[in-house]
Formats: C-alpha cells, structure tokens, sequence
C-alpha cells in the first residue's frame, strides 16, 4: 500500500483536526474500503478511504449523495447511527487524489455471530423497523432486479486462466443462472412497497456500548423492498454468515420488527427467493477476483476469497431454505 502519511497530515489540516499525535494505523471495517484511525489534537477519528474502483462506476458518486441524504433523514428521526462528519457542508471530502469519509471515533465493539443472542435480534429489528417506517421519496416500480451475466463471468475467468473462479463458476453457473431467473420471477410476485434500506446492516456494521446498539457504515443507504430487506437481515443475524443456524434469533428479529410494522403480507417463498443479496455479493467479488474491479494484488486476493465465502452462503441459504419458509409460515 502507498503510503499515506503525508496525506493523513493533510487531512488533519484541511479538517481544523489539530496535529496528528502518532501514525494512524490501519483497522477493520468491511470489505470494500481501507479504515483507519486517527489521533489528533481535537479527538480520535476513523476516517474511511474509498475504494478508487467503486467510484469509477458511472452511478457511484450519485449513490454516495442518495446515501447522505438518507442518513441525515434517519440521524434526524433518532435513529442510532453513526454519520459522517461535514465539512463546509460536504460529506465526501477529496484530497490528494484520495476521496474518504471522516467519523468520530466510537468506543464501540462489533459482535462476533457466536456472541449475537435474541435480545440482541430483538434490537436490531426495531430500528430496523422504525427505519422502515420513515418517509419515503422512491416508488414501488423504481426498484428493478439485478442481472448477473454468470456465463460471460466463466468465459473471462478462463480467459484471463483465473483457475479458483473458473473452476467454481463451472461448477455453479447453472445454478446461480437458475437462481437469477427464480429471482427475477419472485420479484415480479412481492407486494409493491418502498422504504428506506440499509443494504448493509449486518452484524459487523453495529457497535454495541453498554448494550446499547450503534449503526455504522451507511454509505450503502438506498431504497429497497420492506420485507426483503427484513428477512435478508434477519437471516443475517441468525448466522446465516456462519452455518451456525439459530432459530431463535431469527424468530426474536422477525417478531420484533412485525410488532412495530404488522405482519409480513408476502408469502414466505416469494420473499425468499427475490432476495439476491449473496449473488450480488459473489458478483462483485468474482470480478475483483479477476481483476476487473481490483485496485491492487491485495484487493484480488480479497476478492477470491470473498468469492468463494459468498458462494458458500449461497449453496448454504439453499440447504436451510425450507426451514426458514417453515418459520416464517
């Protein structure tokens, strides 16, 4: 990696920041962008450096603005987020060929899937809830389904001789052509409804102080289908992501959002397969693994891996499929 300190220098400076008291240094956070702490006179900070390859998308600097926009609209209602900081009004700031997001810094921890419990389930659902609830600038018909192109994705895989994914796309490509097509029908058969979506408020994106739940990473704030979105987190937080499959937490995240916004009017299989939340996610990562949106050699090896870990949550989510339709009916 480059390095940044004489660009974190500058941060603290265009920011009013004071003096950096030490190197910042490299944290997680998630899968796309680079993370890092910084100490400075005024307080601690995390700033978040984009990813360069996601804003050469022609639509990328839009949805960073939707995004904003959605998050002061649920920092306004109360909602327990953590926003970004402005700027002479601007979220998004650029620097030295850089574009990043600075936060404060939060004494928070994120939990592992093994430590998450229904009481925590039962949290995330009403905000989850109370979210949903928000007023609502988008239409039904906005939405449109995605279109995963899985058979140009082999044919490049064997192109560029990237064994690990032509192997693996060989391997699904039918099914994961079948799956889209279920998608896509499933889609056509939800109840028409809008809200505001997370698109990304799984268990690694929530800080927890004294019990108490904190919303971070929103720069993916959208507009999505209600009950799609409630059943993709739910089946999140009941490990989903981890094989470790936990009934409860499932029931405590479902009851807690209903309760707040009534009962789920789609039928069970319908919501389920027009979910496409790891296809989408396997997607991405099958082209950074490639090279086709990869910034570097780091990022490629990111992206194989999270490829083959979404294709894994994708045969997964298949295997429990019938009990989650079970729990919902």
């Amino acid at each position: 990696m480059d390095d940044l300190t004489p660009f974190f220098a500058q941060v603290a400076k265009l920011c009013h920041l004071g003096a950096l008291y030490c190197e910042p240094c490299r944290i997680s956070g998630g899968f796309m962008h680079r993370m890092f702490r910084l100490d400075t006179e005024s307080g601690s900070y995390a700033l978040k450096l984009l990813n360069p390859e996601i804003l050469k998308r022609p639509d990328a600097r839009r949805n960073y603005r939707r995004a904003e926009k959605l998050e002061k609209q649920l920092r306004d209602a109360g909602l327990p987020v953590v926003a970004a900081l402005e700027f002479d009004g601007k979220k998004m700031l650029s620097l030295a060929g850089h574009d990043f997001y600075l936060f404060p810094w939060i004494e928070g921890k994120a939990l592992t899937p093994a430590e998450v419990e229904p009481h925590h389930c039962r949290r995330i659902g009403e905000i989850l809830a109370r979210q949903h609830s928000l007023p609502c600038e988008a239409r039904p018909g906005d939405l449109q389904p995605l279109d995963f192109q899985w058979p140009a994705l082999l044919e490049e895989a064997h192109r560029r001789k990237n064994i690990p994914i032509e192997e693996m796309l060989e391997e699904h490509c039918d099914l994961l052509c079948r799956i889209q097509q279920e998608t896509h029908d499933a889609a056509k058969r939800l109840s028409p409804a809008v809200c505001i979506s997370n698109g990304d408020m799984d268990i690694k994106n929530v800080l927890w102080q004294n019990g108490n739940p904190l919303v971070i990473d929103l720069e993916c704030l959208d507009h999505g289908h209600p009950e799609r979105e409630m059943l993709m987190l739910a089946l999140m937080w009941a490990g989903l992501e981890t094989d470790v499959w936990k009934p409860d937490n499932f029931r405590a995240f479902v009851e807690s959002y209903t309760a707040l916004r009534g009962a789920v009017r789609n039928e069970p299989a319908v919501l389920f397969d027009s979910m496409d939340v790891w296809p989408e996610w396997l997607h991405y990562n099958v082209k950074r693994a490639l090279g086709i949106e990869a910034q570097d050699e780091e990022e490629r090896l990111l992206g194989l891996k999270q490829a083959q870990f979404a294709m894994s949550r994708v045969l997964f989510s298949r295997k429990v499929r019938a009990q989650i339709l079970a729990l919902l009916g």
